[in-house]
């Protein structure tokens, strides 16, 4: 059946029920009049035949589909073809679902046939709008696509891509050169190794590179490709997306430009804040520094870590015309030693900084060699150096130096910095030394005082010269010497050196000059011109040496500088002051000379004081010797002890006074006093008071009838307000023993202890001797007993005051005797003295004057009448004492028995009424006395030899041979031997005589 134009039929098939039923598609058939459709599409659509029939078929299909689905028909059915038509069909739920339909022309119509595409139409929709989306996204991300044939060449780009590369967005395919012309020429090898890389090892790359347009714009893209493979799995080519990263390529250049230039700002920053704060380092540094010395530490230690230099140092002007190295670190030592002093007009570069007043900078060993010819060749530690003059104002202090071990290019920042570290170090240079002076010039002021305060704390003038030259060293100088004129020469009576002298050195020098010779020290002397030798060279030390072993030792004494300064005492010499600089480096120059006549001046003045005061104090230890016993005082059977300590200082003597002496009559006196008032007054009183007594002693008269002698006199020579205090005793020997007879002037009562401690006073309280026609005296008469011990003393011992000017109380003296009693004499002498020293600390207000009479406790006495068989008597009875007491000693006992013999037989020929015999044992010798009322002899022992045909004289030149020691007391009033006579195995010293 034919179908036209208008014709019904062809809007749709004529339902037909059994038009395979069982087919799952949707089946349609038109030939004719008649069309059929299955089952299944009455079941899709959800019609029944009868709403199919007709057109009624096309209410299932969309109205918007309704006439593109007759168009496509019809124009099939004109051409006579099969057509193929996509549109939407109500399904019977209400969904509106995609079929395709296709129909082929039959003899007498169509059949066609419906499938149910809605799931395929939405995957394409979705497709087609995620290639819409991806186009639109490569569009705003400005990316594009390509892909390359490898086999053609052929690159094929998507209209994104074009337009990136700058070119017709409608021409999309190119050759792969064209594409590598395309790249930037310093990327194009780079990213086609990238991309032959990924070829050969089948994977893919990620680069990014340049790209020229053709209008010469240069773009950055980010590349991501892979290679894609063929059927039999070779690689096809590569294909990709590329992304223009212009816009973020500038951004990042743009922050990498700032960043850098922050960077670099920062840095600079950082350079000049590291640069102040290592300024601000060292000026802190420098406020705290007071001396040259705690600069220079400062500039050379924190200026090399501030610069991070490898060295430093700093060179000071010294006296206007050389320079000093005073600091230095980094350096080798030799060659700094090499240049520890050199001239400012020296062509080096240091000096040159500071004679220009501009900072000098090398960069290299080269450039300083060739500025500097002198010191080329010189090995160096650095290779740049810089030169800083320290100046303030037009005055030239000293320079800096720094170097680098590498080179170093000095910017202005650098040598901006430079400059103001050298301002500063000269400031604090010029604060310290103005510091300096100051504190020098307070020091020798302050020395000055104490040198003064020193050479008149003492009258011993050599000790003081020692103290002062103590203090000089090493304030003023490294060693100081003290040389004074006697009989003509120079003798050096002071040497100190400071711990920078090698004491070995010293020790040489000690008996020479370290310094001028000893013409020119006399010269000194004798001229009274000082003379200064700033800096001491080869020919200083030459001219000075006395040998080659002096010269040696000078020049290990280095010594630097010298002065030397005369001391005289108006017009006459008295020697010379010898400062001397060595081992701490300093010098001396006129200012100490000023300095070192102030000093002498003063050395001078105590010198004549102490001189002066010596010749007095010679006179006044006179005068007192005059006013003492000549003699260590013995009594004969009795141990004596005597103190005397006057409180006044050197030239004033003592008022206190004691005397032992033979009184005549076969008695001895003993007399202790005081007198009033110090000096020359109290000693005429004292020789008056003393030689009155023992003229006043040789009669008969007792204690207190000599006293009232005294008092007599002391009022007649008209002294005014003086007088004195006195307790006189007179000891007479019979054959009871000891008796004593005392009689005190207003003089402390003595003390008898006996051998148990026990204390009783002797004697009644009197008159003080010079004040009263008649003073008030009583004589008191006692038996000095063995082992007992008389103590007599002055005021000074009762009146004794501490520390704090406390008395003593009553019992310091009765200690003191219990302590000691049953001890020798000397040993209670000492034990009084001892206490009263440590009472009063060692300086005691008013005179001391102690006198210990003691009884030994083992002796023999006998009191010899002279008669007939009176010395062979005597002689028995030692002979049996000895025995009980020497009898393991028979050599001994021997002696003893011989030497009383003979001074027995001696007394028994002077003797006017009778004598005394006395021995005594002690553990380390034995002691004889023999006395008598006689007039003695005048010779002295030991006596010589007689001569042969002599009638006398022989027994005591046998004493003189036998004894070990032998003390005589000869006068007019008596006399006594005393014969000592040590034991073998004794350790006894000899006593004095």
């Amino acid at each position: 059946m034919a179908f036209g134009p208008g014709d019904e039929r062809l809007s749709g098939p004529i339902v037909t029920a059994d038009l395979g039923d069982v087919a799952p598609a949707l089946l349609w058939v038109a030939d004719g009049d008649e069309a059929r459709v299955n089952a299944a599409w009455l079941a899709f659509t959800g019609m029944t035949p009868e709403q199919a029939a007709g057109s009624g078929w096309l209410g299932a299909v969309h109205p918007d589909d309704r006439a593109h689905r007759l168009a496509v028909q019809h124009d099939a059915a004109r051409r006579g073809d099969g057509f193929e038509v996509e549109y939407r069909l109500r399904h019977h739920d209400g969904e509106w679902r995609w079929v395709l339909e296709r129909g082929v022309p039959l003899l007498a119509g169509y059949a066609g046939a419906c499938f149910d595409i809605t799931a395929r139409r939405a995957v394409e929709q979705e497709l087609l709008q995620s290639r819409d989306d991806l186009r639109l996204a490569l569009a705003a991300g400005d990316m594009g696509t390509w892909v390359w044939d490898r086999r053609s060449g052929r690159v094929t780009r998507d209209r994104n891509l074009q337009l990136l590369y700058g070119l017709d967005p409608e021409a999309s395919a190119g050759h792969f050169d064209d594409w590598v012309a395309l790249v930037h020429p310093d990327d194009r090898e780079r990213v086609v190794g990238e991309v032959q890389r990924a070829v050969a090892e089948g994977g893919s790359y990620e680069l990014e590179h340049r790209v020229v347009r053709p209008d010469g714009e240069v773009r950055w893209l980010a590349r991501r490709g892979a290679v894609y493979l063929d059927d039999d799995g070779g690689v096809a080519g590569t294909r990709g997306v590329v992304v223009d990263i212009t816009d973020r390529k500038r951004g990042e250049e743009e922050r990498n430009r700032l960043l850098a230039a922050e960077q670099d700002a920062r840095r600079a920053a950082e350079q000049a804040a590291g640069r102040v704060a290592r300024l601000q380092a060292v000026t802190a540094g420098l406020a705290e520094a007071r001396t040259a010395e705690e600069v220079a530490d400062v500039v050379v230690a924190q200026g090399v870590a501030a610069l991070d230099a490898r060295s430093g140092a700093l060179f000071l002007l010294r006296e206007g015309e050389r320079m000093e190295t005073v600091r230095h670190v980094g350096y080798d030592l030799d060659v700094m030693e090499r240049y520890r002093s050199f001239s400012l007009e020296a062509p080096l570069p240091v000096s040159e900084a500071l004679r220009t007043r501009q900072l000098v900078v090398l960069r290299s060993l080269e450039e300083r060699d060739e500025r500097y010819p002198q010191v080329r060749g010189m090995p160096s530690p650095n290779v740049s150096v810089a030169l800083v003059p320290l100046l303030v104002g037009e005055r030239r202090l000293g320079a800096i130096t720094f170097g680098w071990g590498r080179q170093r290019v000095f910017d202005e920042a650098d040598r901006g910095f430079l400059t103001t570290l050298g301002q500063q170090a000269a400031q604090a240079l010029d604060r310290a030394q103005y510091y300096e002076a100051e504190h020098d010039r307070a020091q020798r002021h302050g020395f000055l005082a104490e040198a003064s305060r020193v050479l008149g704390s003492s009258l011993d003038y050599v000790w003081a010269l020692g103290e002062v030259a103590s203090l000089a060293v090493p304030m003023v100088a490294d060693a100081c010497s003290v040389h004074l004129l006697e009989s003509g020469a120079l003798r050096t009576v002071v040497l100190v050196g400071s711990e920078a002298v090698d004491p070995a050195v010293a020790r040489q020098l000690r008996q020479r000059p370290w310094c001028f010779s000893p013409a020119q020290l006399l010269d000194v002397t004798a001229s009274g011109v000082p003379l200064l030798v700033t800096r001491v060279d080869e020919g200083h030390r030459r001219e000075w040496a006395e040998d080659d072993a002096h010269l040696a030792a000078l020049d290990r004494a280095a010594t630097q500088s010298a002065m030397a300064v005369p001391l005289r005492s108006g017009d006459e010499p008295l020697g010379v002051v010898v400062f001397a600089m060595g081992g701490s480096g300093r010098r001396l120059g006129p200012y100490d000379v000023a300095f070192a006549e102030d000093l002498a001046g003063r050395i001078t003045t105590a010198i004549a004081n102490s001189r002066s005061h010596q010749d007095r104090t010679a006179i006044a230890h006179t005068l007192q010797a005059s006013l003492l016993p000549p003699d260590v005082p013995v009594l004969p059977g009795l141990e004596v002890a005597a103190r005397y300590r006057p409180v006044g200082r050197h030239v004033e003597v003592g008022g206190d006074f004691y005397d032992v002496f033979a009184a005549g009559g076969g008695r001895w006196g003993v007399v202790i006093g005081d007198v009033s008032g110090k000096g020359v007054p109290a000693a005429t009183l004292t020789a008056m008071a003393r030689y009155t007594v023992r003229t006043a002693s040789r009669g008969d008269d007792p204690p207190s009838g000599v006293l009232e002698v005294l008092n007599a006199s002391i009022l007649d020579q008209g002294a005014g307000e003086r007088f004195c205090t006195v307790a006189l005793a007179f000891v007479r020997f019979d054959a009871a023993g000891a008796h004593f007879t005392l009689a005190c002037g207003g003089q402390p009562s003595p003390l008898l202890v006996d051998s148990a401690g026990h204390i009783r006073p002797v004697g009644l309280p009197g008159s003080a001797i010079g004040l009263f026609d008649k003073p008030s005296l009583a004589d008191v008469s006692s038996l000095l007993h063995p082992g007992e011990t008389l103590v007599l003393y002055t005021d000074g011992v009762l009146e004794a005051r501490g520390p704090t000017g406390e008395f003593a109380d009553d019992g310091l003296l009765e200690r003191a005797l219990r302590d000691s009693a049953g001890r020798p004499a000397e040993a209670v002498a000492d034990v009084i003295e001892r206490s009263l020293l440590e009472f009063t600390a060692g300086h005691p207000r008013d005179d001391i004057a102690i006198l210990v009479i003691r009884r030994p406790a083992d002796l023999f006495h006998q009191h010899v009448e002279p008669g007939y068989r009176a010395v062979p008597r005597l002689r028995q009875r030692l002979r049996e004492w000895l025995g009980l007491h020497l009898g393991g000693v028979p050599e001994l006992a021997g002696d003893t028995l011989m030497l009383a013999n003979e001074l027995a037989t001696n007394a028994e020929r002077a003797a006017r009424a009778a004598f005394d015999v006395h021995v005594q044992l002690t553990p380390d010798a034995v002691t004889i006395d023999v006395s008598d009322d006689g007039i003695g002899f005048g010779g002295e022992m030991p006596l010589a030899a007689p001569p042969e045909d002599a009638v006398t004289g022989r027994g005591l030149h046998i004493v003189s041979r036998l004894a070990d020691q032998c003390i005589v007391r000869s006068s007019s009033c008596g006399t006594l031997i005393r014969a000592v006579k040590y034991r073998p195995s004794g350790s006894l010293a000899a006593p004095s005589s």
